[in-house]
């Protein structure tokens, strides 16, 4: 037998890293509770450590690895503006986030999916997997103008497949796939339960109308799916006294036995305002968008998910600099445990916002 090259088994690793790396069992839904329009996000994976930000308006930024290593030749930089204020919740860093929603009450999650294959190469100009929620919030606020983003955009082809979960203020939502390299997605008539978890859209609508969970249904995945699609419905029916409460339990309802959930949001669109709680910390955490400064001339603002009160924590934010940003992602990896960057790909990774420039004062 021809043993592996160490290339070979270089390939391998990173390929089990970055598969591992998805957040697999995630679930997120939306629905109208007493006129008010939320989405409801679990974040499912064995690593909780992550933080909030402040992503300012009038920010340039160019496309470029979440690893910390510039893109090939054969995949052409984005270069482009943030015309749209954001709160994200990162794990990556700052550029790379998990989901978010941004001031036009456009909210945009990544979902683990393991049977995403990304566009091949071509004269598109190309973002990392989480850069591509970052330039949606930055850029769209609409469900149409996501989609219509993929004439201009495409995804880097790597080992963080996932899919992705978009909604509108308006109430308007897509599910957007990439699957044997190219753009599916799914809206208004062909998006009759406004759920997601981690099979492909047609498959978890098939569980769905036979009311039936496979025989392997890994991470839960249709087993969840059912129970949002039951819970959303039955929202529409009933009288609520708290919109927020009833959210958070859907989520808890939608948990799984693989991965523990590390996040629970609730967006609220209709009035722009976050809620969320961790593993680690419980207490229900408030984020209003109206309270912050998003001027690309004054401070970008963090805080970590894991700490703080309960309530409004809008004044808990601190200044952000590459220092918090290399703990933040050297904590991420220190809690994987299976794998640490160098010391050369950690400082990379902490210091890409740097490539980022004001260029508009309001």
């Amino acid at each position: 037998m021809r043993s592996l090259s160490a290339v070979s088994l270089l390939w391998i690793f990173y390929q089990f890293l970055f598969t591992a790396s998805t957040g697999f069992a995630c679930s997120a839904f939306y629905c109208e509770f007493q006129g008010r329009a939320l989405v409801g996000r679990n974040y499912d994976f064995n690593v909780g450590t992550g933080f909030a930000a402040i992503n300012k308006r009038g920010i340039e930024k160019k496309s470029g690895s979440v690893r910390g290593t510039e893109f090939g030749s054969s995949n052409r930089t984005l270069v482009w503006k943030s015309l749209y204020a954001s709160i994200t919740f990162n794990q990556f860093g700052i550029g790379f986030p998990m989901g978010g929603m941004n001031e036009k009450g456009l909210v945009v999650e990544y979902l683990g999916f393991e049977d995403a294959r990304y566009p091949k190469p071509d004269k598109r100009p190309v973002v990392e997997t989480m850069q591509w929620v970052q330039y949606q919030l930055d850029t769209s606020a609409t469900v149409e103008e996501v989609i219509a983003s993929d004439s201009k955009i495409r995804i880097k082809p790597s080992m963080l497949r996932g899919h992705f979960f978009v909604c509108e203020a308006s109430g308007r939502c897509a599910v957007i796939e990439y699957i044997d390299n190219k753009l599916h997605y799914f809206s208004e008539n062909s998006l009759p339960v406004t759920a997601l978890t981690n099979n492909a859209y047609v498959d978890l609508l098939t569980f769905f109308k036979q009311l039936q969970i496979p025989e392997t249904d890994q991470y839960q995945s249709a087993e969840r799916f059912l129970h949002l699609a039951g819970s959303i419905s039955k929202a529409h029916k009933k009288a609520l006294t708290d919109p927020v409460t009833d959210a958070f339990q859907i989520l808890r309802g939608a948990e799984n036995v693989t991965f523990p959930t590390q996040w629970r949001i609730v967006y609220d669109q209709s009035n722009l305002r976050v809620y969320f709680q961790t593993k680690l910390n419980s207490g229900i955490r408030i984020l209003d968008l109206s309270s912050f400064n998003y001027s690309c001339s004054s401070p970008v603002m963090v805080k970590d998910l894991n700490a703080g009160s309960t309530g409004d924590i809008t004044h808990e934010f601190e200044t952000y600099n590459t220092e918090f940003n290399h703990k933040m992602i050297h904590a991420y990896y220190k809690n994987l445990r299976y794998y640490m960057p160098s010391d050369q790909m950690l400082n990379k990774m902490a210091k890409y916002p740097e490539t980022m420039s004001c260029t508009n004062q309001n």
